[in-house]
């Protein structure tokens, strides 16, 4: 089994040599490390071919003339990439020493399996002191907002060859690739949650995730967090939704062969009436931002009745709505 890791890079001098040395310190040495860096102003150059000269193994660096953005520069590096498995790098964390022995071995003894997201501790990273690690995880603070199929970092995330044949070239419009990624991985089923630690993510002001609430270790309460939000309704979200979920379903009709080749994930019909029913449910969640009180009970019921809350976050979002009409 062949193991690839693919790290993307961007003015990345500050904490870059930690995980580079992470990636030399594993129990269990990939085989290939591929490196794209998007058009580096700063010494990430520099560090990246010194990181080439004294590595065990291939490192392979590809520095793109004019910046390509953080999906396409992840696009290219994994088509790139060589390995059975692929595991996705940032530039800012620090991998444990055993995190590519016991995901690569999860993925030897579970055939099937085309992603693994292994858990995370989140580090603060003060400049000039020690880091500071959470005790909060990433996986548990997921877990704790969005249920069995939260959004967990790329960063996070080991894949088998024929799934990333599946999901790429990524379409011309996608939410973030890790965003990308997790959808398909709870519509096919081929995902498994590790939740062993096995690295540290570190939260400092640069991260590419910094818009996301999940770059914090805070966990606040449900229902503190509900009750903050309860007058949010992200209109466009649902909007941008409909539109992004169509783009899967073009996606899956072109890429029949490559689905074929999943053996956790259902059939072509299976997986286009899912499809049909998230486009369905966000079509009725954006149409009840602006409906009056009895059109929302309407939708309301409607949503419970067909169990669409199942794609958002269960009986979380069925509380938000019911609270923005009461």
């Amino acid at each position: 089994m062949k193991i690839s890791i693919a790290m993307t890079t961007c003015n990345g001098e500050n904490f870059l040599t930690h995980q580079l040395n992470s990636f030399i310190s594993q129990s269990r040495l990939p085989d290939e490390v591929v490196i794209c860096d998007d058009a580096s102003s700063d010494n990430t150059l520099k560090l990246l071919k010194d990181f080439r000269e004294s590595s065990p193994f291939e490192v392979r660096i590809h520095q793109n003339k004019t910046r390509l953005g953080l999906d396409r520069n992840f696009e290219k590096t994994l088509s790139l990439c060589n390995g059975d498995i692929i595991f996705l790098s940032d530039q800012d964390d620090i991998w444990y020493r055993d995190k590519v022995k016991i995901v690569s071995g999860y993925f030897a003894s579970n055939p099937s399996v085309d992603i693994i997201i292994n858990n995370a501790d989140y580090a603060e990273a003060a400049a000039g002191k020690d880091l500071e690690i959470s005790r909060v995880t990433v996986m548990e603070k997921a877990l704790h907002y969005g249920g069995k199929d939260a959004h967990l970092a790329g960063a996070c995330s080991a894949l088998r060859r024929r799934y990333i044949n599946f999901l790429i070239p990524f379409p011309t419009s996608i939410p973030q690739y890790d965003v990308y990624i997790n959808r398909w991985s709870s519509i096919l089923n081929n995902k498994k949650l590790l939740k062993e630690t096995l690295q540290l993510w570190r939260i400092h002001h640069s991260n590419s995730s910094n818009s996301s609430e999940m770059i914090s270790s805070k966990i606040e309460s449900l229902f503190s967090r509900y009750w903050n939000k309860r007058n949010d309704r992200p209109i466009n979200t649902y909007i941008q939704n409909i539109s992004q979920y169509k783009l899967m379903l073009l996606e899956l009709n072109i890429k029949q062969r490559q689905l074929s080749r999943l053996p956790l994930a259902s059939s072509a019909n299976d997986i286009t009436k899912i499809l049909n029913a998230i486009i369905v449910a966000n079509a009725h969640r954006r149409d009840l931002v602006k409906g009056r009180f009895f059109l929302k009970l309407k939708i309301i019921s409607i949503m419970v009745f067909r169990n669409y809350y199942k794609y958002f976050k269960g009986w979380k979002s069925f509380m938000k709505d019911v609270s923005g009409i009461i």
